[in-house]
């Protein structure tokens, strides 16, 4: 084997080594500092930015009673708040049929047209913006930004 070929195989050889080092520190590095998941994920909701339960225990200090009843209290209490919303986007969305119709009366052709597109565009513009991942935390539930659509 020549110098060339040596010299070529170990430069393999050594991006190879890098690589398995590199995955297997990525690999302990998430294991030792994520988040580890909580005692009793049935609790947990998909996202914490949604429902930041976890959060929400780490602050408060809760012993194992307290967490307990927190926890019963708000399985007793997932249903009420899902019609609670249910009911609440029915609402919203009859008002903004109502609106809309309103506005068409006002507006000619050519301009209820025009409104249409503008409507349109704006869905876009916040579907596009949701679709983008915010390093922020933000400060409204999805379920505040959605009744503003």
């Amino acid at each position: 084997m020549n110098t060339r070929s040596k010299a070529f195989f170990s430069l393999i050889l050594v991006f190879l080594v890098g690589l398995l080092i590199g995955g297997s520190a990525t690999h302990l590095y998430l294991c030792k500092f994520s988040r580890p998941p909580t005692s009793d994920s049935r609790y947990r909701r998909p996202s914490d930015r949604q429902f930041p339960v976890q959060e929400m225990l780490d602050k408060l200090t809760l012993n194992s009673d307290q967490e307990k009843q927190l926890h019963s209290i708000l399985e007793r209490r997932r249903e009420d708040m899902h019609k609670a919303v249910h009911d609440a986007r029915e609402a919203y969305s009859e008002v903004k049929q109502r609106t809309r119709a309103e506005i068409l009366e006002v507006l000619t052709e050519d301009q209820a047209q025009q409104f249409d597109e503008f409507m349109q565009e704006l869905r876009s513009r916040r579907r596009h913006k949701k679709a983008q991942p915010s390093t922020e935390t933000p400060s409204k539930t999805p379920s505040e930004s959605e009744q503003r659509e």
